[in-house]
């Protein structure tokens, strides 16, 4: 028995130590070489998984060895009690529970394993997350608009900026991160589905739950990464295409005003020629080009040139008509309307030019002189004091004609207080209206009849005092005396004399045309017209020359129809449109200026104005009247 048993024992151990020795020399094997890695990533994932797959089994034939160890242990449950000894069956215990352990620790190297292969293959993509991160952040502005500063920095406000896009950069760099996103995002999918096909005790354990939370936090990075790239790359593609969009309706409007000049349609050329501008303006606001918008300058500076040489002619024969019309209504004592048809023409004028037009000028201040000199006299309705003025006027009439009609009866006495109150009252009237025509006129007429016997030299005395006034009371004062004497003796010596000297001064009339002027206007009439033919710089003077001609005699017609012909030959004077960088500059001078940041709206302004070109642009030049009229400067 004791034979048998020691026989038994032998057996047993034999089989277990040949089953076991070749899976526990590999597994050390493993051991040892498991953090050897290669000299790049494909390289490593294979020796990774070859470790990984002998390990895997490793564990499957320790896990083998230990059941077989168990069924061996089994056996000797079966002998008799007794017949195996406590030491044999003591050892059996200690090998099975060696065994138990070497699997355990075969499983730990396979899952440690599993966790590295995870690693191995996304350890780029964290770093490839935060640098995607960083160029979302830094794309995001091609597509919002990014604030760059025009030109040489001020040192108070650090210069003039402007917003601009760039879509076409952002959609590729958006493409770029998209894709790269999708890439990397397939990298950790393709780990996930790894590790989903390795046993549940492998999945189940601590280390490879960690790599699966990892994969987690990395694919919804990924994924969040990637819907924003391509909403960025939506918005981006999307910018362009409103820009492009923009772009060929500017072209259709250019060709839709070109028509319109051909037609001689002044304002359905200028309109569209306005659309071109918006267009162009606005594709630009969506997407910057400078290539682009160098070609939009130059092609809109073209179109204003032509534009304006349609305008110019038109306005420069509309100028001629209205100040023909305007003189005539002059002539005909009608101020009011001689106004208003210089300040149309001189609205025509500015529609092309910056500098004032010299002829609408000398015949608005004749008109504008007759105005005042006009509403000085008359007593209108529209005058605040005209109730109590009124008034005052009314009674002074009414004691005038009776006493005119005691005195034609010889009852003086009775007549001169009603004649001392009417003065008193005129005198109110006088004291803030001091030309009224109306007080002066009954005034002298009181005198007249009050000196009818010697009102001759009275009415001497009177004209005597008033030219003498000339040099203290100045030229008006003296021409509404004048007018009233006139208005008693027209052809009193010297009056009329006198009061044509003192309406050439105060701009009531030209200065009238002798034979001195007229040879001289003559003269520089035939000297412009030897120029007229020359470079543009001596037809700008032969133009100042013939302005000069017209001023000594506007009745030269021949120096006006040249003038009018040359003026058409040089165009206007105007900038018809600012280049588009500058446009955005002045459109943000108006929005400051509306909003009431005047001093910020100057600022800008200012800076425009040192283009010399910019200064013969009309809305540039209004505003900056508007905006020093609210500042007071």
């Amino acid at each position: 028995a004791e034979r048998t048993a020691a026989a038994a024992e032998t057996l047993i151990l034999a089989g277990g130590y040949v089953a076991g020795t070749e899976s526990l020399t590999e597994l050390a094997a493993i051991m040892n070489t498991f953090i050897e890695t290669g000299v790049d990533r494909e390289t490593t994932l294979f020796s990774l998984r070859s470790q990984k797959d002998s390990t895997n089994g490793i564990v499957n034939n320790l896990r083998s060895g230990t059941e077989s160890w168990a069924e061996r242990r089994t056996v000797f449950d079966t002998l008799p009690e007794g017949y195996a000894p406590v030491e044999l069956i003591a050892l059996l215990e200690e090998i099975s529970t060696d065994w138990g352990a070497q699997t355990e620790r075969a499983i730990a190297r396979e899952r440690d394993l599993v966790q590295a292969i995870a690693l191995a293959q996304t350890e780029d993509v964290p770093g490839t997350v935060d640098s995607l991160t960083q160029d979302l952040t830094e794309i995001a502005p091609l597509v919002s608009g990014v604030t760059e500063v025009v030109g040489v920095a001020d040192e108070d406000t650090g210069g003039v900026t402007r917003v601009v896009r760039y879509p076409d950069d952002a959609r590729d760099r958006y493409a770029t991160v998209a894709a790269i996103a999708e890439e990397n995002l397939g990298v950790v999918n393709r780990a996930v589905a790894e590790i989903a096909e390795e046993p549940e005790y492998v999945r189940d354990s601590v280390p490879v739950a960690a790599a699966i939370q990892r994969l987690a936090v990395l694919e919804v990075e990924l994924v969040e990464i990637l819907e924003n790239a391509r909403i960025g790359l939506a918005e981006a593609v999307d910018l362009i295409a409103r820009s492009e969009a923009l772009v060929e309706e500017a072209q259709d409007r250019v060709a839709d005003m070109r028509a319109a000049i051909a037609a001689l349609r002044v304002d359905a050329a200028r309109n569209n020629f306005q659309a071109v501008r918006e267009a162009y303006f606005d594709s630009l606001q969506l997407r910057e080009d400078v290539a682009f918008r160098e070609q939009v300058d130059a092609q809109i500076q073209e179109l204003g040139d032509e534009l304006q040489e349609l305008e110019n002619v038109i306005v420069v024969r509309r100028v001629r008509e209205l100040l023909t019309q305007a003189n005539n209504l002059y002539n005909q004592d009608q101020f009011v309307s001689a106004r208003d048809t210089l300040l149309e023409a001189q609205q025509t004028w500015e529609q092309t030019n910056v500098a004032d037009n010299t002829e609408i000028e000398r015949l608005l201040r004749l008109v504008t002189a007759a105005l005042s000199l006009e509403e000085g006299r008359e007593l209108a309705i529209t005058d605040p004091l005209y109730p109590i003025l009124s008034n005052y006027l009314s009674i002074a009439r009414d004691d005038f004609n009776r006493g005119a009609d005691l005195y034609e009866q010889g009852e003086e006495a009775r007549a001169d207080p009603l004649f001392d109150r009417a003065i008193q009252n005129l005198r109110n009237v006088r004291d803030v209206r001091p030309l009224n025509w109306d007080a002066r006129i009954l005034e002298l007429r009181m005198t007249q009849i009050r000196n009818q016997d010697d009102f001759e030299s009275v009415f001497a005395s009177r004209y005597e005092q008033a030219v003498g006034r000339l040099a203290a009371d100045g030229p008006l004062q003296v021409y509404s005396e004048l007018e009233v004497l006139a208005e008693i003796n027209p052809d009193y010596p010297g009056l009329q004399e006198q009061i044509r000297q003192l309406e050439i001064a105060l701009n009531l009339r030209p200065d009238p045309v002798d034979q001195a002027r007229r040879r001289e206007a003559t003269q520089l009439y035939q000297r412009a017209q030897s120029l007229s033919g020359g470079s543009r710089d001596q037809v700008n003077v032969a133009v100042s020359l013939l302005e000069q001609a017209i001023e000594l005699d506007p009745t030269n017609g021949d120096a006006s129809f040249l003038l009018d012909q040359l003026r058409i030959q040089l165009g206007g004077q105007a900038t018809v449109a600012l280049d588009t960088a500058d446009e955005q500059q002045y459109r943000r001078a108006e929005t400051l200026f509306s909003q009431g940041q005047a001093l910020q709206a100057l600022s800008v302004v200012e800076r425009l104005l040192r283009d010399a070109e910019n200064q013969n642009y009309p809305p540039l030049v209004d505003l900056r009247r508007r905006i020093g009229l609210r500042l007071g400067i």
